[in-house]
């Protein structure tokens, strides 16, 4: 009897180990990035080198936060939105912070250069102009101004003596927000804009009127120790470019499997054959009928104990409140539903492992 249960055991353990990787492998999501159509804004600019307000009305923002220093963040709760522009002479950027309480920020950092700047409430700029995923340069401000920059060549070589000396920063301060502009001379960035660039680039924000700090990041798992995963800015041309055209630039230069929300639409590629287009709602399907295969072998073992009867509820209940009304909506489900998935086949072979032996100690 010992030597079958120990064999049964070892069996189990190896059979449901494989099968189990192999389902978090099928079930996981894939990696989501954030892709932002930097506008060009020739001759516009004035002499101090700001855009006038009625430019920036009609420059689109994007918006994406997530938990920051998290390898599969959960969506943030500070709320960004960032714009940006570019001519013959460098990139413009806008930023709005939204903040429920502004009188609450820490802006205790006055002077330049100064590396006690994220302590403060303030935001941090990383451009890769030549998208390794490697190096970056990273530029800090705070709420009034304060500025600070930084180069690193890789993830263990920084160039402490590095400085960037033109650029330039205007700060305000709304009831409800706080908003930087900022002008990036070429020199600064140690590299031209040409239309259908594609550079890499991630914000993070850090704030403290929560009484404790919070930070979030825009593109997914991206932090100055994790560059590999940045978003992308593509510098369009005169016109914007089509979601196909889009779609064959990430193919040609992000490594699969991935998936990004595009003009109202999901582009998924899985390293094979086309980038799939498709509405929220078809995104979802695929993830939609993996989780239902999951809980019909869950149900297919029958009536367990209660603590697996509340945990196969619980995921079930989980599983019904996801939707995919919205490109945001899919994207932030998908990875809760594959997630979820993972789960339940976790469920499914700790309970078949536990019905083989209680079936061999009954023999």
């Amino acid at each position: 009897m010992k030597s079958n249960l120990i064999f049964l055991f070892t069996m189990a353990t190896c059979f449901s180990g494989g099968s189990l990787l192999k389902s978090q492998a099928q079930t996981a999501p894939d990696r989501q990035l954030v892709l932002y159509e930097v506008t060009p804004v020739h001759g516009l600019s004035d002499d101090s080198g700001r855009l006038p307000a009625e430019v920036w009305e009609k420059i689109p923002p994007t918006r994406s936060s997530f938990v920051y220093w998290k390898v599969e963040p959960l969506p943030g709760e500070l709320q960004s939105d960032i714009q940006m522009a570019y001519d013959e002479k460098g990139l413009y950027v806008r930023i709005v912070n939204h903040e429920a309480h502004p009188e609450k920020m820490r802006a205790l950092v006055k002077t330049r250069g100064s590396r006690d700047l994220w302590t403060d409430d303030c935001v941090e700029l990383y451009f890769d102009p030549r998208a390794t995923g490697v190096g970056f340069l990273v530029f800090t401000i705070n709420s009034i101004g304060a500025q600070l920059e930084r180069k690193q060549l890789d993830a263990a070589v920084s160039v402490d003596d590095w400085r960037a000396n033109n650029w330039q920063v205007w700060p305000t301060r709304k009831d409800d927000a706080w908003i930087l502009e900022a002008f990036f001379p070429y020199s600064d960035l140690e590299k031209a804009v040409e239309p259908e660039a594609f550079w890499m680039f991630n914000m993070t924000r850090y704030a403290y009127t929560s009484g404790k700090f919070q930070g979030t990041t825009w593109s997914p798992g991206g932090n100055y120790n994790n560059p590999s995963c940045f978003g992308y800015l593509y510098f369009r041309g005169e016109k914007s470019a089509s979601t196909e055209s889009l779609a064959e630039v990430l193919r040609e230069r992000v490594a699969a499997p991935w998936v990004v929300a595009i003009n109202g639409k999901i582009l998924r590629y899985r390293g094979a054959g086309d980038v799939e287009i498709l509405s929220p709602q078809e995104a979802g399907k695929g993830v939609v009928r993996e989780a239902d295969n999951a809980f019909r072998e869950v149900d297919a073992l029958g009536a367990g104990d209660p603590a697996f009867a509340d945990q196969l509820a619980t995921l079930k209940r989980d599983a019904r409140q996801v939707s995919f009304g919205t490109t945001e909506e899919a994207l932030d489900n998908m990875r809760k539903l594959a997630a979820i998935t993972a789960q339940t086949r976790t469920l499914y072979w700790n309970e078949k492992i536990k019905n083989l032996l209680d079936n061999e100690i009954k023999k």
